[in-house]
């Protein structure tokens, strides 16, 4: 087994429950560049972009040493492992001397490489550097505020993981379901806001703030299965989601309500008003936010790799480690990624239990509303940034196409969290379709 293969087995099988079977599988369609090169035949060609991706994500993580200025070559790289130890371990031999660069991706310090037994220069990339006890220099937006975590704009200072706080509330639901859900703002139209998978209702921390701040009555929510919500009895899947919306606008007594969807929040949306679910009558209008009605994987490789990793736990237990995260939040966003997307997303999107969310994530590939979009004959505004990957434009141009009247709103440059990558914008378009 190659040094890169020795350590995606020990990053994953940090995680409980993940099975090494599907790791080594994973690492058969990585196909390696170099000395440990893995030659795979049959390889879909459609999946060339995301094998790339996670080709690099994974030589990312790897450890590096360097000694009187020679690289070690990557077969020696479990060596070099082996001989100064792995993880935090090697970290604790370094520190002392160490130093990091301000997200901590990378500690440099004196210690035998492994190659030469002797003292050498080592840099460690891919260490856990989640752990902030034993890391030089800060990471997350609360201990260091610097321009590149905070940024300016017509709402003000952005800090993107601080929680969206105003009046909080459970709905239950018949088969068990608690859902968490959070209210601001004044006595204007109700706007509700369906965050997108691996979310919970604090992604809206900006664009419900700012809204309440217009004077209109919002309304957050965890999905259920994520964040603070519950999956009861009914478990989990479109059907018992969508109806989900239904059930909070009733105990808020809402009418004619704006619903914005993003993404998951927007697939469930379309299905909410589709099947005529109980409660949809109680909605007036509809923002569609870098969104898709089914069929996820159409034409998209990153889906297509990234959805069974996240099924499979294995994505999850990559993510402990700087630099995946950091490539996976790349892989969401457009121009102008900032580090604070990854600080405020990536704990989140950890913290949740994807096994028991698989349904819901099967459903994104397997349904399909597109065919119904007419019956959707509300005031409907779709938004889509030009750089998203996730959910590309031919999605939204096919929504657009088949919502009679929607208007269609493309932001340049920006990928799939315009909720913090355009704030402004989104704000903007939501006030102006609900008046």
């Amino acid at each position: 087994m190659g040094g890169v293969e020795q350590l995606v087995e020990r990053l994953v099988t940090a995680e409980e429950g993940i099975d090494v079977e599907v790791v080594h599988r994973v690492i058969a369609v990585v196909r390696r560049r170099g000395e440990d090169r893995v030659q795979i035949d049959g390889v879909d060609p459609q999946l060339d972009e995301m094998v790339e991706l996670l080709d690099d994500a994974i030589e990312i993580s790897t450890l590096v040493a360097v000694h009187r200025g020679r690289r070690v070559p990557r077969l020696e790289i479990g060596r070099l492992a082996k001989a100064v130890g792995e993880g935090e371990a090697v970290r604790e031999d370094l520190i002392e001397d160490g130093v990091g660069d301000p997200r901590g991706n990378v500690v440099v310090g004196r210690g035998s490489c492994g190659v030469c037994h002797d003292g050498c220069t080592v840099a460690i990339r891919g260490a856990n550097t989640r752990d902030r006890t034993q890391r030089p220099g800060p990471r997350n937006v609360r201990e260091l505020q610097s321009p590149q975590l905070r940024t300016e704009s017509a709402l003000g200072v952005m800090d993107y993981s601080t929680p969206l706080e105003g009046r909080v509330r459970t709905v239950e639901r018949s088969d068990g379901t608690k859902l968490y859900t959070v209210s601001l703002g004044g006595d204007g139209r109700t706007i509700l806001l369906a965050h997108a998978y691996g979310f919970s209702a604090d992604e809206w921390n900006l664009v419900g703030t700012a809204l309440a701040e217009r004077g209109f009555r919002v309304i957050a929510f965890d999905q259920r299965g994520h964040g603070r919500s519950t999956i009861g009895a009914d478990g989990i899947g479109t059907e018992q989601m969508a109806s989900d919306y239904g059930a909070i606008l009733e105990t808020y007594d809402a009418t004619d309500a704006v619903l914005v969807g993003h993404s998951m929040g927007g697939f469930l949306a379309t299905a909410f008003l589709v099947e005529r679910t109980e409660g949809a009558d109680r909605v007036g209008g509809l923002v569609l936010m870098a969104t898709f009605a089914g069929d996820i994987n159409r034409k998209n490789p990153q889906n297509r790799l990234q959805i069974p990793l996240i099924k499979s736990g294995i994505l999850v237990g990559l993510l402990r480690f700087g630099p995946i995260a950091t490539l996976f939040a790349r892989s969401l966003t457009g121009e102008g990624y900032q580090a604070a997307y990854a600080d405020a997303f990536i704990d989140v999107f950890r913290s949740h239990d994807h096994r028991s969310l698989v349904p819901i994530l099967e459903a994104f590939d397997e349904e399909s509303r597109y065919d119904r979009l007419g019956e959707i004959t509300i005031p409907t505004t779709i938004i889509v940034g030009t750089k998203d990957a996730t959910t590309p434009p031919f999605h939204t141009a096919d929504l657009h196409a088949g919502i009679a009247g929607s208007r269609l709103v493309e932001i340049p440059g920006k990928g799939h969290l315009p909720n913090w990558e355009a704030p402004d914008v989104i704000v903007e378009e939501v006030a102006q379709l609900a008046g």
